[in-house]
């Protein structure tokens, strides 16, 4: 049976530091996964004050959005207003045409 050479791969070797950094990141995900994440009262309070800011972002976003629909019907209704004018005016149904 003949064995092909290796290829050398085009990407540095890790490191030993990043390989235990990787070992430690697997034991931390585990201990979270089978007994939840620990949470200390300062970081608990700047989780809550920022969930109240993503919630007056995404407030204030709707708002945004709700103005510009409005804004977008109005000219869509202007527009329509000349599209009806004109119409009427070519086909003589309006005075002063033809």
């Amino acid at each position: 049976m003949h064995m092909e050479p290796r290829r050398r791969s085009t990407q540095s070797p890790l490191s030993a530091t990043a390989l235990a950094q990787f070992g430690k990141c697997e034991r931390l995900a585990l201990y979270e996964h089978m007994h939840g994440k620990s949470h200390s009262f300062t970081s608990e309070g700047a989780r809550h004050r920022g969930l109240i800011d993503h919630e007056a972002y995404h407030r204030q976003g709707l708002v945004a959005v709700a103005a510009s629909n409005k804004a977008l019907i109005g000219r869509w209704a202007a527009a329509a207003a000349v599209f009806r004018s004109i119409w009427l005016w070519c086909r003589g149904k309006i005075r002063g045409a033809k």
